[in-house]
């Protein structure tokens, strides 16, 4: 009975100890692919004419909350939309952007990122070289990288100078996304298969080992 009470312990403990530790494998990469599945998108933008546009990113609204973020201006590939759209150094519109973040004395603090790749508060200007991608359904134009704090409010503005009117049939809106290492996307599947797989294969082998300890008493001895 002893036996059997250690077995049926032993089982579960090591089952509780996988299970707990997988969550712990690769958290890291883990962290970084729920950064990037978690965009923020704003409304559809008016690029028609000049002027400016607030957007106002909610502290409780979203779960990046503290650290470096990207902007992008964003557009469907809907049909109509100019070839041009493809090709940032071919768009007409030119715009500024800004981000400020407001903590709860109502202190504004600049936050837009300045540094050897954000050199311009002009993204469309010809001498800023910001990403640009795309995939088969959305155009994406890199604008800005800008920080964030869990104590501030974070408005970002785009003031338009140069409007683009042509743009509207894709339904322009911006795209804000937590900073994180595009390459765990092409590493990370094969990652949680061997995660999982090794779970499942250690699980069974225990489960093969509880059953051979606890049968074996059970078998008689034959002597000669």
């Amino acid at each position: 009975m002893l036996r059997k009470i250690f077995s049926v312990s032993a089982i579960v403990f090591i089952f509780g100890y996988l299970w707990i530790g997988r969550g712990h494998w690769y958290s890291e990469l883990e962290r970084q692919a729920a950064v990037g599945d978690d965009p923020l998108y704003s409304e559809v933008l008016d690029l028609s004419q000049t002027g400016k546009t607030n957007w106002r990113i909610p502290k409780n609204g979203w779960s990046y909350t503290r650290g470096e973020a990207k902007l992008s201006l964003i557009f469907d590939k809907a049909p109509g939309l100019p070839p041009d759209a493809r090709d940032r150094s071919k768009i007409a519109l030119r715009l500024t952007v800004s981000s400020n973040g407001i903590d709860k004395h109502g202190i504004s603090t600049d936050r837009l990122i300045r540094n050897w790749y954000y050199t311009t508060s002009e993204p469309f200007d010809p001498r800023a070289k910001l990403w640009s991608s795309g995939d088969s359904g959305t155009i994406e134009h890199g604008l800005a990288g800008i920080i964030i704090y869990p104590f501030e409010e974070t408005i970002v503005t785009i003031d338009v100078t140069t409007p683009d009117g042509s743009l509207l049939i894709g339904k322009p809106r911006l795209k804000l996304v937590g900073e994180f290492d595009y390459a765990v996307y092409g590493v990370l599947p094969l990652l949680r298969f061997l995660r999982d797989a090794g779970l499942i294969v250690a699980c069974i082998l225990v489960l093969c080992l509880a059953y051979m300890s606890l049968r074996s008493k059970h078998v008689p001895n034959h002597e000669t």
